[in-house]
């Protein structure tokens, strides 16, 4: 293990370690670039299989978890990027990968023991890291390999497209990754009077009340502050609120948003219940139709059974670079664009594959939804008033899951709060039916204020009435055009709306119904606006929000979906 340090802009230098294999060489690297504390071990389903701490950060065990691949010839580059850990410089929330990811890549190539072929590699927010290098475009950089993970923060993933902030990611993730500040950071936060060391357990207290499933009082007292007030994320990361302002929308998600510029080969590898699964399947879309040299695999999990080597139908890490790095054949489950698993399968891992996505065997199906909380397959004609829903900051529902860091989803989930919710079921399936593709929504809206919201939740409804969560999505008015063009809209003129719910392969047994679950916003999840601009409902005298739905002969309002065929 040779330990470096390694030069990037503004005179600083990261702490880099470097493992060789056996041998003269010259080699391809893997690289990680993390935010957490290195030696940090491989992804791709090579992780330790024992349930031991220490494999993650001891040099010797973390060496022994990389042996596959380093004695497969390819030499192992970790490094801490700017401002974690032991790196120098300041930690700007990724603000410098693009350019620090391209420094270390020239680096390499430099090096006597380099070949001059590079892969890049990542998970969860390492992989983050890894999608901003693959965009610098640097040279030798040959191919990536991601994990659980998104290739544009801002646009797609913790800051949704349909106005969605995901606080039950950020904040816990910011809170906690505060304490890996490296020297200068810490120096920095230290010089404007804050003592990271007294904030660890305000912090670890603050994360476990609000994000407990039954911690709604205090969710509803953190949802009616002010992003800079709330604490301790306020003193740990003063510049939190600036990375997701709508003040800096055009600058920072352009930065963030990798896909346009990504050149080389990725594989990306995601699961169903993951919070970043759609701006997975998005970003796949956009750039394999720039190339066909891109995969993606999904298969069931939520965000951390990533970590879970026997949860990995296959282990395609080495099988990518191999074919990348050393001309290797591509073996024959990375030959189609996509491949999956379906959840509820009865073969849970078995492997499909696909041209594009949807799958072009899948066939058009849409449910209407009618004045009897019912989805039909029956196109309603007129004009219908199906519900009304509200946004309450005083009684803001708590989210159970759906597709978040901390609560799980694809699991079991209370019935609804019909006070609070409108509840829409189909008729019960006579047959297993597999949804797989993009889910989407539309309706006709009504609100009471320039902006509203609405929460959907896709939920599968056993024979006995238990529900499970399947899909979960926040739609916010102002952004019918896009987030990238905000527009108020005329308090009670209709206006009729679409928007992906999100992306799913999911098999429904025979006797189970759809469901289909819409109400206002919800704890911990939240609009950016409301933290951002003022919060609609709190415009008004008593703080309520209401927004009726409605369908119309023009607009019905329906759940449309693709099924795979038996």
């Amino acid at each position: 293990m040779r330990t470096e340090a390694v030069p990037v802009s503004g005179g600083t230098s990261l702490a880099t370690i470097v493992y060789l294999p056996e041998g003269q060489g010259p080699f391809p690297s893997i690289v990680i670039r993390s935010a957490y504390e290195i030696p940090t071990p491989p992804p791709g389903g090579l992780v330790p299989e024992e349930d031991d701490d220490s494999a993650e950060s001891d040099p010797v065990k973390v060496r022994e978890a990389w042996a596959s691949v380093i004695d497969r010839g390819y030499a192992v580059v970790l490094q801490n990027s700017r401002g974690r850990h032991k790196s120098g410089g300041i930690d700007s929330l990724f603000g410098t990968e693009r350019e620090d990811g391209a420094a270390l890549a020239n680096w390499i190539t430099q090096q006597p023991w380099s070949n001059g072929s590079i892969g890049v590699a990542g998970d969860s927010a390492d992989g983050f890291i890894g999608h901003l290098m693959m965009a610098a475009n640097a040279p030798g950089v040959r191919a990536g390999y991601f994990q659980v993970t998104c290739g544009r923060l801002l646009t797609d993933g913790v800051v949704r497209r349909t106005g969605g902030l995901l606080m039950e990611t950020l904040v816990p993730w910011l809170t906690k990754e505060a304490f890996g500040a490296g020297a200068e950071s810490r120096a920095a936060l230290s010089a404007s009077g804050v003592e990271l060391e007294k904030l660890k357990r305000p912090a670890k207290r603050s994360v476990s009340a609000l994000f407990s499933p039954n911690a709604s009082r205090r969710a509803q007292a953190f949802a009616s502050r002010a992003p800079a007030q709330i604490e301790p994320l306020r003193s740990l990361r003063p510049g939190w609120v600036d990375f997701i302002s709508e003040a800096n929308y055009s600058k920072l998600s352009r930065y963030f948003d990798t896909a346009p510029d990504t050149n080389a080969p990725i594989l990306q590898v995601g699961l169903w219940q993951d919070v970043f699964i759609d701006c997975t399947v998005n970003q796949h879309q956009e750039i394999s139709a720039r190339s066909d040299q891109h995969r993606l695999i999904v298969f069931d999990g939520t965000h951390y059974d990533i970590d879970e080597p026997e949860n990995w139908p296959v282990k395609p890490m080495i099988d990518w670079f191999d074919h990348h790095l050393k001309g290797a054949p591509l073996p024959d489950y990375l030959a189609a664009p996509m491949s999956f698993t379906v959840e509820n399968a009865r073969k849970a891992k078995e492997l499909r594959s696909s041209a594009a996505w949807p799958p072009a065997e899948t066939q058009k199906q849409e449910l209407f939804l009618d004045t009897s909380s019912g989805l039909t397959k029956t196109k309603p004609e007129g004009e219908l008033s199906l519900a009304s829903v509200e946004t309450d900051p005083k009684r803001l529902m708590v989210t159970e899951g759906g597709r978040n860091l901390i609560l799980p989803a694809g699991t079991k989930m209370k019935a609804p709060d019909r006070t609070q919710s409108k509840f829409f079921t189909s008729a019960a399936m006579p047959n297993d039916t597999t949804i797989a593709g993009p889910v989407e929504l539309d309706l006709v809206l009504v609100p009471s204020q320039p902006d509203t919201d609405i929460v959907a939740r896709v939920v599968s409804v056993a024979p006995d009435g238990s529900l499970r969560l399947l899909l979960e999505n926040l739609f916010r008015g102002r952004y019918k055009n896009g987030r990238e063009n905000p527009r108020a809209l005329t308090p009670g003129e209709p206006v009729a709306v679409s928007f992906l719910i999100g992306h799913l392969a999911h098999r429904i047994p025979a006797g189970h119904r759809i469901g289909l679950v819409l109400q206002g916003s919800n704890a911990p999840r939240w609009d950016t606006s409301a933290f951002i601009d003022a919060d609609p409902a709190l415009q008004t005298a008593n703080g309520v929000a209401r927004t009726q739905i409605k369908s119309t002969t023009e607009q019905p309002a329906r759940l449309r979906y693709n099924v795979l065929p038996d």
